[in-house]
């Protein structure tokens, strides 16, 4: 209720209750939240009304992607999330998170939280599966496996694995080699993919006040489309068969002492993608890199005042064999600061800042300010104001071709320059046993500077 933004959890016994299969279905029952799928049932995340550009997706509080990822026909992160027996909840912020989190989190932040490693071993085996009454709707299955448990009194092992196994839907016209869509009812190709993540945790509890953990996930999408010619293109297509790969590694510190909590990160981050063909035919390889450093100090001053101050360094890497064979590096800096001081009993102000620097694009500062008017114990108003910044990727910055679609190819433009808004935001929200209710008027303002060519 005391958040300047609006914020909804899904407890892990929502997630118990139906048998979710996308982080997406997870999520399309929440206000605020708008879930839409592509061709693939691959799901995008959007809130307050701006693109999925803008809503962060973390696990454990760590980014799950590059932000130089390219359009592709399906998200491998987006519509994947850890087996349900390893998640405790999730939390969905709604509203700008900049301040804390950067440019990509203007919209809102979506945070999946795994549960610690357990004293004792135990997993959970669960398959999934949907079966069309049809045959020519394509049937998908989803098995999915978690174990975890301690090595020693301090240190912990889990390990968890799913894969979801899409068929092609569509009836097939062997004469024409090609296939109806039946929601359609036009000649499209076909299409089904399978798709793998691995991962696993070790984790050392020195003591009661640090838990200091390695993680690593790896992630790998099959897409085919069997009947797709291999021939001439007059537009850019992926070819028959497409693979995108993602590999995510972390060590992580994380400390609660009586000073307040510090958490401390290192990670890496890799997406590479092989399957895509130009229109004359010749092959496409992509690869994106990034290594992370982070820190953040949360202190608590007092009763009343609440300090979260942090820094952030990221080397970007992008390599493309297209056109005239990118292959560029970035490096960029933040640092931020929040504070939410509680002026009176029923009255709490948050003011925060985040300074960035890129070695492509300068500086630049965004606030923001906020104010929380608590009525009663279960009704408040709210309202502030905050800058965002975003700042094109390096795929997006040149004048390559950054991704297809079926609408045709999308091409970057090195004239690109970083994208500032500001948002105004005025709501209220009443909660209690036996009512949730809460309305919010958002305007965003949004400067986009460009030069088409």
């Amino acid at each position: 209720m005391d958040a300047p933004v609006s914020v909804s959890v899904v407890s892990k016994e929502d997630l118990q209750s139906r048998p979710y299969r996308s982080l997406g279905e997870a999520l399309e029952f929440l206000p605020g939240v708008n879930v839409s799928y592509n061709n693939t049932a691959s799901p995008s995340i959007s809130m307050r009304g701006l693109s999925s550009a803008y809503t962060l997706v973390l696990i454990d509080g760590m980014r799950q992607n590059t932000m130089n990822t390219q359009l592709v026909v399906v998200d491998v992160y987006n519509g994947f999330m850890p087996p349900t027996s390893a998640i405790d909840r999730i939390e969905v912020i709604r509203g700008p998170m900049s301040t804390l989190y950067g440019s990509d989190a203007l919209g809102g932040v979506v945070n999946v939280i795994t549960k610690p490693v357990p004293k004792k071993w135990g997993g959970n085996i669960t398959l999934r599966s949907i079966i069309t009454e049809s045959s020519n709707q394509g049937s998908t299955l989803q098995p999915q496996i978690y174990l975890a448990g301690p090595l020693s009194s301090k240190v912990g092992l889990a390990l968890r694995a799913q894969t979801i196994h899409h068929g092609a839907p569509g009836e097939v016209r062997d004469n024409l080699g090609q296939v109806i869509t039946p929601s359609r009812g036009a000649y499209t190709p076909a299409f089904k993919y399978f798709l793998q993540n691995y991962g696993a945790r070790l984790s050392w509890t020195p003591n009661s006040q640090n838990l200091i953990y390695a993680d690593v996930d790896y992630a790998f999408l099959d897409y085919d489309n069997p009947l797709t010619s291999a021939g001439t293109r007059p537009i850019n297509l992926t070819k028959s068969s497409l693979g995108i790969q993602n590999i995510n590694a972390n060590i992580v510190h994380d400390g609660k002492y009586s000073f307040g909590n510090w958490k401390n990160s290192l990670q890496y981050l890799r997406w590479t993608n092989t399957g895509v063909m130009l229109a004359n035919g010749a092959d496409r390889a992509v690869e994106a890199n990034d290594f992370i450093a982070s820190s953040r100090l949360s202190l608590t001053l007092w009763d009343y005042n609440t300090l979260n101050v942090g820094a952030e360094y990221r080397l970007e890497h992008f390599k493309d064999s297209s056109l005239d064979k990118l292959n560029q590096y970035r490096n960029v800096v933040a640092l931020y600061a929040e504070d939410e001081l509680q002026i009176l009993e029923p009255l709490i102000f948050t003011l925060g800042a985040r300074y960035n620097f890129s070695d492509q694009f300068g500086s630049f500062l965004a606030p923001r300010a906020y104010l929380v008017y608590n009525i009663t114990d279960s009704w408040n108003i709210k309202g502030g104001i905050a800058t965002g910044y975003r700042a094109a990727s390096i795929s997006e910055s040149s004048d390559a071709v950054r991704g297809v679609a079926s609408w045709g190819a999308a091409i970057g433009n090195s004239q690109l320059k970083p994208e500032s808004s500001i948002s105004y935001e005025l709501g209220t929200m009443f909660d209690n046993e036996y009512i949730d209710f809460f309305a919010h008027r958002i305007l965003y303002r949004f400067q986009r500077r460009y030069r088409l060519y």
